[in-house]
């Protein structure tokens, strides 16, 4: 069974929402973790840790 909404929200940092945020905006991992003053690979960590 998948997670339900409120378990997502309560495990999302505000880190990953602010990255998940400038990626809907960017449209790209790159820019979107340039936005948020982190390396694209900490933000593929961080979007990582989001699915997992």
């Amino acid at each position: 069974m998948p997670p339900t909404l409120e378990t997502l929200m309560s495990r999302l940092r505000l880190r990953q929402l602010r990255l998940l945020m400038a990626l809907e905006e960017c449209g790209s991992i790159h820019k979107a973790a340039e936005q948020v003053a982190i390396s694209q690979p900490g933000a593929t960590r961080a979007l990582h840790e989001v699915e997992s």
